[in-house]
């Protein structure tokens, strides 16, 4: 039986599950890569939707194999997006996404997909992103914009930041810094965490004290506005 016949049409999942095992078990000197990456695509291409996540983890590891990592990573990422967050489906999990970027040094594929990273684990991902994407405001620029739909995660991201006190380079051409965006910030902790805002606002001065007060009245926060006076932080 040659490599070929286990993803045929036709094939069952004993025949991925037992492609999958040949892949791991043998040396990868004795098939040609590229005839069995293609065969496999195109397995995957016909299936679409439908593809087995046994599949899919075989192509994962066919270019694992061939050393192209970054589309290792992107099959993890559909497998999860495909199995609408639910890993036991797609037979993947966090660990091993997190564990995988690591291991082959991605992180600058991670800022490229940042919404999805995050999602998998938030507290881990932004870790990874602070630890090692975040090195200049063009990363910071581009993290904000992709997670800019899901404000809790960029609620998240932001206040990992500022509670780390983060001084980022200046990137020419991005100017965008820490601090400009607390503003921003004003409005998730008073979504997020309003417990956390007053805090905020005292130790921050990089805010717009007016837009601040505003919002404190129109989300109806006195304990907030009252505890202090805002306008005596504008220094």
């Amino acid at each position: 039986m040659v490599l070929s016949d286990f993803v045929k049409p036709g094939s069952t999942a004993n025949d991925h599950s037992q492609f999958l095992d040949l892949l791991e078990r043998w040396p990868k000197d004795v098939y040609r890569m590229p005839p069995v990456i293609n065969l496999v695509r195109e397995a995957v291409r016909q299936s679409g939707p439908a593809t087995p996540p046994i599949l899919s983890r075989a192509l994962a590891k066919l270019y694992e194999l061939a050393g192209q990592h970054a589309r290792t990573l992107d099959i993890y990422l559909y497998m999860y997006k495909s199995g609408s967050g639910d890993f036991e489906k797609v037979d993947v999990d966090a660990d091993e996404v997190f564990e995988y970027i690591e291991k082959h040094h991605l992180h600058n594929k991670a800022v490229q997909r940042v919404a999805e990273i995050v999602v998998l684990d938030a507290d881990r991902g932004i870790k990874l992103l602070i630890r090692h994407a975040t090195t200049e405001t063009k990363d910071l620029y581009d993290i904000v914009e992709q997670l800019k739909p899901e404000p809790l995660l960029l609620h998240k991201y932001l206040r990992a930041i500022f509670d780390g006190d983060m001084d980022l380079d200046v990137t020419p051409g991005y100017q965008k810094t820490p601090k400009d965006y607390h503003d921003d910030m004003v409005g998730l902790f008073a979504d997020h965490e309003p417990e956390r805002l007053e805090s905020f606002l005292r130790k921050s001065t990089y805010y717009n004290v007016d837009l601040a007060l505003e919002l404190c009245r129109k989300r109806k926060l006195p304990n907030v506005r009252n505890s202090f006076s805002l306008s005596s932080l504008a220094w």
